[in-house]
C-alpha cells in the first residue's frame, strides 16, 4: 500500500501526496522521514500552544514564554484564518503574560502588579508596582499614584501594592 512521507497527506489519487498546509503537520515529533502510517493519512491541526509557519512539517513548534496560541483554527483556516490561524503564536495582551512554553492562553497579572507593553513584546512576568503606586485590580496595565497622605512601600510584594496606606507622622 502506498504511503505518503511525513509532512504530506494522501490526496486519494494513487501515488500522489500533497504538502501539509501551514498550521498543520503529519508525522512524529522526533525521528527522521518515514513512509509509515503516522497520525493517519491526513494532516492534523497544530494543538493549542503550538504553531506551524511552513508547509510540509512533521511536527508543530511550541510557542515560547510570553506568547500563546489558542489553537482555535479549523482545517479550512489553518493557513491564514482569523489572526493568522495556527501559523504563528500571539503576544499576550496588556495586563497578561505567560511564563511557560506551549501555552494556549495568557495568565492575568494579579492586583498589585502590571504589564503595559503590547504588540511585539514578550510578556513573561508582571512587574510589582513601585513605591508610592498601587494597582487594585487584576490585569492592570499601569500602577496609579497614591493620593496625597497615602503611600505604598518601596519594594515589597504585590499584596503591598493593592491599596495605599495612610502615611505615618513625618512621612
Amino acid at each position: 500500500q502506498f504511503r505518503c512521507w511525513e509532512g504530506f497527506e494522501d490526496t486519494n489519487i494513487v501515488g500522489h501526496c500533497e504538502k501539509c498546509k501551514t498550521g498543520q503537520y503529519r508525522g512524529r515529533s522526533v525521528g527522521g522521514l518515514s513512509r509509515v502510517d503516522v497520525q493517519g493519512e491526513s494532516c492534523s491541526l497544530c494543538v493549542p500552544g503550538t504553531y506551524a509557519n511552513q508547509e510540509a512539517l512533521m511536527a508543530c513548534d511550541e510557542c515560547q514564554k510570553g506568547q500563546y496560541q489558542p489553537g482555535s483554527c479549523t482545517k479550512d483556516d489553518a493557513d491564514g484564518g482569523p489572526d493568522g490561524g495556527c501559523t504563528a503564536c500571539k503576544y499576550c495582551p496588556p495586563g497578561q503574560y505567560t511564563d511557560e512554553n506551549k501555552q494556549s492562553s495568557c495568565k492575568t497579572c494579579d492586583a498589585g502588579k502590571f504589564y503595559s507593553s503590547s504588540g511585539g513584546q514578550t510578556a513573561t512576568v508582571c512587574g510589582v508596582c513601585s513605591g508610592g503606586t498601587f494597582s487594585k485590580s487584576a490585569a492592570s496595565t499601569t500602577c496609579d499614584l497614591c493620593p496625597a497622605g497615602y503611600v505604598t512601600p518601596t519594594g515589597g510584594t504585590a499584596a503591598d501594592h493593592v491599596t495605599c496606606g495612610a502615611c505615618s507622622i513625618g512621612q
